[in-house]
């Protein structure tokens, strides 16, 4: 098999492109169906991402080839500039769909799959997306994994994400098109919390979606489940990633502004780069936005 070299890999994040229906987004975790190597499972709990990949590939079940998907996926999210990413989401394409040509019911190429159909169709244009079939196989797949495993933390989540970001880029013609509404996507996510409370990966993007959204009652959501998840310590190297994305997110919307949450939730949306870390103040140190939250047109939540 084609293996990527881990030592010429870019280790640092860089501009990104969101599509119209970037439907899944990842989750990075604690491998749980997966079962590489114990080498391979260290080098990912360190961080090592691209070798834990390699590793897990060498071994050629489906088990082991579910994993290194995920493993690529994580590099090509935390560590790959855009234009450098191609190879690796389609590696992990191929390799989740290796997975379910050696046995079909495995999970999590199932759910490695919809996350690496979701980073493929986020850099196309909306039609471009559309006539894919990118939307409607992610969807497909977690359909399945849900009527086999209908307590599946991750898979509830990917729906909610599935649902929430067709209606905010998609509007009611996207909505429409693919049967995807808020109160789905939220209950999805409400269910995820409730059967993985200490999945920080959940909460942090649960907590995006609702920043995303914009609206007060999304945005107190938002700071609810921010406050939660940084109050845990993190397990791997993976997590502390997301606490620190998690801080910063939550500064951004303690500040009141949209001048400051903007650039923030672009970049963590996967949309632009990440902004530099002055733009962001720390948590709990509000700037003098948050003060006049409520009488600024610069105010988060409030009507443009």
């Amino acid at each position: 098999m084609n293996r990527i070299d881990a030592e010429r890999a870019p280790r640092r994040f860089g501009p990104v492109l969101a599509g119209l229906f970037g439907c899944a987004l990842l989750f990075w975790q604690s491998p749980a169906s997966a079962e590489p190597s114990e080498q391979a499972l260290a080098l990912y709990r360190e961080g090592d991402f691209l070798n834990a990949a390699n590793k897990a590939e060498a071994s050629e079940t489906a088990a082991a080839l579910a994993f290194a998907a995920r493993a690529l996926l994580t590099e090509a999210e935390l560590r790959t500039p855009y234009g450098e990413r191609g190879p690796l989401f389609d590696r992990a394409m191929e390799l989740a769909r290796q997975s379910l040509r050696l046995d079909a019911s495995m999970i999590e190429a199932h759910l490695q799959l919809v996350a690496a159909l979701g980073f493929k169709s986020r850099a196309m244009e909306g039609l471009e997306a559309h006539f894919s079939g990118y939307p409607e196989e992610a969807r497909e797949h977690l359909d399945y994994v849900l009527d086999k495993d209908p307590g599946n933390a991750l898979a509830h989540a990917m729906l909610g994400s599935w649902n929430l970001i067709i209606v905010r880029k998609g509007g009611t013609l996207g909505a429409a098109v693919y049967g995807a509404d808020v109160e789905t996507g939220i209950r999805h996510y409400e269910t995820a919390l409730t059967l993985a409370p200490d999945n920080a990966l959940i909460a942090y993007q649960y907590a995006l979606q609702c920043a995303a959204l914009g609206t007060q009652e999304k945005l107190r959501r938002s700071e609810k489940i921010l406050e939660g998840l940084l109050a845990r310590k993190a397990e791997s190297a993976v997590e502390e990633i997301v606490k620190n994305r998690a801080g910063m997110l939550k500064a951004a919307i303690e500040s009141g502004s949209r001048r400051v949450l903007e650039p923030i939730l672009a970049a963590h949306l996967g949309k632009a780069a990440m902004p530099p870390k002055d733009v962001v103040p720390a948590a709990g140190r509000a700037p003098a936005e948050r003060v006049r939250k409520n009488f600024s047109k610069d105010a988060i939540g409030a009507p443009r």
